[in-house]
């Protein structure tokens, strides 16, 4: 009888924890059916097709409507088809969840149409990844013990492009990301 009593306190409790998560979610206000677009300029260290950094969440829902799934405290990531963006509060803090928390960065993978100011593309990152080398020459970069390309992250315009090993030798997935570069040298 004491096992079911503890166990009733420890679920209880674990309910009324978990309770406000609930409804923070919940809080997204609904958009209707906009989609992310397929195709698109991204400016480093600016913006993604729809989104500027430094928008508001309010903004980032009437263009790209109801995110699939928010996480952490603040609803500080929310991701839509293929697209991430981390959001901070209004102040630059930590985000509340409202319509005034800021885009601070936004990734994505698998958007052949997305294409950067200087070319690149999730397809030709994957394909020619030296390409993406060429086009950021003064990133700092990161290889794997074979040689292909694993990580490379310019500061100065704002952009990261990672190469994630997929199940296979020799395959990848590509995520890109734009943040705000930084100015100090």
């Amino acid at each position: 009888m004491k096992l079911f009593t503890i166990m009733g306190v420890v679920l209880g409790g674990l309910a009324l924890a978990i309770a406000p998560a609930g409804p923070a979610l919940a809080a997204v206000p609904q958009q209707g059916t906009v989609a992310v677009p397929q195709r698109g300029t991204v400016v480093e260290g600016r913006s993604i097709p729809g989104v500027a950094l430094g928008a508001t969440r309010q903004r980032v829902l009437a263009t790209y409507g109801t995110p699939t799934f928010c996480r952490f405290t603040g609803q500080a990531i929310c991701s839509w088809q293929r697209v991430s963006i981390s959001f901070v509060g209004a102040n630059g803090g930590n985000p509340a969840g409202n319509g005034r928390d800021r885009v601070a960065n936004a990734e994505w993978t698998g958007l052949p149409g997305w294409r950067t100011t200087a070319g690149v593309t999730t397809t030709s990152a994957l394909v020619h990844p030296e390409s993406v080398l060429a086009a950021y020459p003064h990133a700092i970069f990161y290889r794997f013990s074979d040689g292909h390309l694993r990580l490379l992250i310019d500061f100065h315009v704002g952009i990261w492009v990672q190469w994630v090993p997929g199940t296979a030798p020799g395959q990848y997935l590509v995520v890109i990301e734009i943040f705000a570069p930084t100015t100090s040298k």
